[in-house]
């Protein structure tokens, strides 16, 4: 671990994703001087996604909207708050927990958006390529209706087949 205090970026990737699937982005973040973690949906990812298409349950909007992704990205920054204070933990007295932020891709956008709805800690997110699952008229009750107080940014792709620019055009 290098000296100082750094800034957490947390990571919630997509649907029937994981989290190394977006490896060079999370590692090219912790080259700019982010510590980045990214916890595993397992109620969305790979796994879960490939065991409910065989079994004939899969539906990616239930998927997304009954999933623990804001408990598994607030687990997370509590886990890495914990080991800033754990002397025998490498990241001892290196984490700056005042600069925490949140970037998701796909359904992890629409996580990264309720995370900041919620939680306080995070002080910027990031959408990208499908945060209008989100705050963006999706859901009509919690964190999902309600836009993030904090600064934020959305990424979309106008060629985006899954989620295309026109579904933006209303938020």
């Amino acid at each position: 671990m290098a000296n100082g205090k750094f800034p957490i970026v947390v990571f919630s990737h997509g649907f029937g994703g994981f989290p190394t699937q977006s490896a060079s982005l999370t590692a090219h973040l912790a080259s700019w001087g982010f510590v980045v973690a990214a916890p595993d949906h397992t109620d969305r990812d790979l796994s879960a996604v490939a065991l409910k298409a065989l079994t004939g349950q899969l539906n990616e909007a239930n998927q997304i909207n009954q999933s623990h992704d804001v408990t598994d990205l607030q687990n997370t920054i509590a886990l890495l708050e914990k080991d800033n204070t754990d002397s025998s933990s490498i990241f001892y007295r290196h984490l700056d927990t005042s600069r925490i932020g949140a970037l998701g891709h796909s359904a992890g956008a629409a996580a990264v958006e309720k995370l900041a709805v919620v939680d306080t800690r995070v002080r910027v997110w990031i959408g990208m390529g499908g945060a209008s699952y989100g705050s963006f008229g999706q859901t009509t009750t919690g964190p999902g209706s309600k836009v993030p107080a904090q600064a934020g940014m959305l990424m979309y792709a106008e060629k985006d087949g899954l989620v295309p620019a026109s579904s933006m055009k209303n938020a």
